[in-house]
């Protein structure tokens, strides 16, 4: 199972954020012996995600696109769909583009939402 924050999905599909992107400088100063290096963060792209949540109850599937919008600005851990984990991503938007009732005769999910996500590494 997916997820991103406190929210778990059937299916979260798109980019794979990568975990932390990296350059290493040498430091090399004339006339000193020896050298040495530093790590050089790269800024990172925003990456979009699309969502698949499956809810049993009514009154939390209509909560769904409140629920979502209180993590923009937010950082939050990632989980993907093969169980990859990244901290600190930055919500920067999230829009709910369906919401829709599932009729089955065995129970379980009664609805499903589905949203885009717009996240941003900080690595």
């Amino acid at each position: 199972m997916s997820s991103i924050g406190t929210y778990t999905f059937v299916r979260l599909e798109g980019a794979k954020l990568p975990a932390k992107a990296m350059t290493t400088a040498i430091i090399d100063r004339p006339g000193v012996d020896g050298i040495g290096f530093r790590y050089n963060a790269l800024k990172l792209g925003q990456q979009t995600v699309e969502s698949v949540e499956a809810i049993t109850y009514w009154a939390n599937a209509v909560t769904r696109p409140d629920d979502y919008a209180a993590l923009k600005g937010t950082l939050v851990s990632v989980i993907d769909d093969m169980g990859r984990r990244v901290d600190n991503v930055l919500v920067g938007e999230v829009i709910v583009t369906a919401m829709q009732q599932v009729y089955n005769a065995t129970g379980g999910a009664n609805y499903i939402v589905r949203a885009t996500w717009v996240l941003q590494p900080t690595g």
